[in-house]
């Protein structure tokens, strides 16, 4: 005798994770700007060698879990090629990041040209990764169907756009909301995921 048994899917728990990581990442320590003098940048990865691989090494966790991420908001509100196309940037521009950062702790041998080259790379690929994250909300909130949602995904995504190109301008006022908005967003993504996520049957 056989007989179906209904399982929650609790797929969104997945923005939930992302967005532990991404914050535990980031909590961990905070990497000096490439504007700072090459002697500088060098000690503070000499002195917080251990922090930093450690916050990277939980960056790349959180991409992995992107990828999750993605595959969840494909499955659940499409998107096609722009959204996977989109969310890959992300995904790529996030590895970007973490080269630039681990061969600075890494390599004791850069010199002062090195670091400073390698530093800049690090500060253009976190810009880079709020231009791709702006895409790639942008792409979502033309798939929610809430009107909650769709403005969200809207706020967000300028805000984004506005971090990623203004920063490299000098413009700093969403340095730390514009991350912020976006983990709220992933919050809230995963949650309303949980509540609309279909029951699985198993036999």
């Amino acid at each position: 005798m056989s007989g179906s048994v209904g399982r929650r899917s609790y797929d969104g728990l997945w923005f939930l994770l992302f967005v532990v990581l991404v914050f535990v990442g980031s909590a961990v320590v905070s990497l000096p700007e490439s504007d700072r003098p090459a002697a500088t940048i060098s000690s503070f990865y000499q002195v917080h060698h251990s922090a930093v691989v450690i916050t990277q090494a939980v960056g790349l966790a959180a991409v992995v879990v992107l990828l999750l991420v993605i595959a969840v908001l494909q499955r659940w509100v499409g998107g096609g090629w722009p959204l996977l196309i989109s969310g890959g940037l992300v995904a790529l521009a996030s590895l970007g990041t973490a080269v630039p950062v681990l061969v600075l702790v890494l390599d004791d041998r850069l010199g002062a040209s090195g670091t400073k080259s390698a530093a800049r790379w690090a500060d253009w690929c976190d810009d880079a990764v709020f231009i791709t994250i702006a895409l790639f909300v942008g792409v979502v909130a033309t798939r929610m169907q809430t009107s909650a949602l769709r403005v969200s995904c809207t706020v967000v995504a300028v805000a984004c756009a506005l971090r990623g190109v203004g920063a490299p301008l000098g413009f700093h006022a969403l340095d730390v909301v514009a991350p912020l908005m976006f983990l709220i967003l992933m919050i809230w993504l995963g949650i309303a995921r949980l509540r609309t996520s279909p029951a699985t049957r198993s036999e």
